[in-house]
């Protein structure tokens, strides 16, 4: 019988282990079934050695340890191929944005199977140093948290280190976003304002200010997602019976492709009952539409309510690039403390206002969110002069 194999350290080593010239230790195994070696490697004998009774343990209780060794990067591509299929265009845009801001860091080069709770929030506590921005995280998270969740279900690993929420981690921001004010509202509304005229022409189209007066009338009057605003076509609004169905939204991709695609989820398919200054609003949008030679079908749809100058179907960027340009020039001519303004936010005060009136659960349809939570917790905001008053009125305090 042959001597035992040590190390520089005069230690015994087991079956497969070695030490290298370098003085890192290597172990070869098998998988069952398989005729070649696989190969690990550590900087001591007692990392090795643990990394032995993983593997082991791993093996024992059928975990695919072969595939633990894939790095996070590759993880989330397999992740991407199997799941694409079912985002829409924008959810899939960001999906892709965040997981390149992901592959960017060492971070997608660790094997998922070295990846713990602790290191997982750590990763989103440095994102957050680096001054990214809360929801920004938020969408990696929404893509890594599955991703890990699949390679869990897969046997590949055992537990998801992602499975935590990212608001007990790092603090959000979500509250810097207020509704509007009734003054600052009015403010907006006011179409004699002077901003209205000095907004630039562009192809000899009259004042822009007075092209997007009406949607912002409308965003306000419904709380409608500024994508399903630009998905209505003439069809959809009713103004026979004050109402509009809203079935589908219209976005552009970032090859300026046109796309048509359902709500949000299926609460959003709903149908918004119209007051008299929304009402009075399609009324003139209509009034000032005129209609191209060839109306644009885009998925089958045609008829677009909302059109450009060239008979184009508008869409948000349109909408979001005057609001910022009217925040600028009101901040700079009228008042430094007014607050950013844009489509969701417009959509964020409609919510907020009506939660006063609104029973909740007539709310959530009226949003078209999936879920009360979201309503309650996301978009209103209770304040105590709010509680006084319901609760004065409760009591019957005059």
């Amino acid at each position: 019988m042959g001597a035992k194999r040590k190390d520089s350290k005069r230690r015994n080593l087991r079956t497969g282990e070695s030490q290298r010239k370098d003085g890192r230790y290597s172990y070869r195994y098998k998988m069952p079934g398989e005729s070649h070696y696989h190969y690990i490697y550590a900087r001591t004998l007692e990392e090795l050695r643990k990394r032995e009774e993983k593997i082991e343990a791993d093996l024992r209780d059928g975990i695919n340890y072969i595939d633990s060794n894939m790095t996070v990067s590759n993880l989330l591509k397999r992740y991407m191929s199997i799941v694409s299929g079912r985002f829409k265009t924008n959810t899939l845009r960001a999906y892709n944005t965040a997981i390149r801001r992901i592959n960017k860091s060492p971070f997608s080069q660790r094997y998922i199977s070295d990846i713990r709770v602790s290191d997982a929030k750590k990763f989103f506590v440095d994102l957050h140093h680096q001054n990214l921005k809360y929801n920004t995280i938020d969408v990696m998270r929404c893509i890594l948290s599955p991703a890990f969740q699949m390679a869990e279900e897969d046997d590949i690993i055992r537990k998801n280190p992602f499975r935590f929420k990212l608001s007990s981690v790092i603090p959000t921001d979500a509250a810097s976003r207020k509704a509007l004010t009734e003054k600052q509202k009015n403010f907006l509304l006011d179409k004699d304002i002077e901003y209205t005229r000095a907004i630039p022409i562009r192809n000899g189209a009259n004042e822009r200010g007075q092209w997007y007066h009406d949607e912002i009338i409308i965003l306000l009057g419904t709380g409608m997602r500024v994508s399903e605003l630009y998905g209505l076509t003439l069809k959809d609004v009713d103004f026979k019976e004050h109402c509009i169905r809203v079935n589908k939204q219209l976005i552009r991709t970032a090859d300026y492709l046109y796309k048509v695609e359902t709500p949000k989820s299926e609460s959003g398919i709903r149908t918004i009952p119209m007051s008299d200054s929304v009402y009075q609003a399609f009324r003139d949008v209509m009034e000032k539409r005129t209609p191209p030679d060839v109306e644009r079908m885009i998925d089958g749809y045609t008829g677009f309510v909302f059109l450009t100058p060239r008979g184009l179907p508008r869409v948000a960027a349109y909408l979001q690039a005057h609001m910022s340009y009217l925040h600028k020039y009101i901040k700079k001519h009228y008042d430094p403390t007014f607050p950013s303004i844009s489509p969701h936010v417009l959509r964020h005060t409609f919510c907020t206002d009506m939660q006063r009136s609104l029973d909740v659960k007539v709310l959530q349809y009226v949003m078209g969110h999936s879920s009360v939570d979201i309503t309650l917790n996301t978009y209103t905001h209770m304040s105590y002069e709010n509680v006084r008053k319901a609760f004065n009125e409760a009591m019957g305090i005059g």
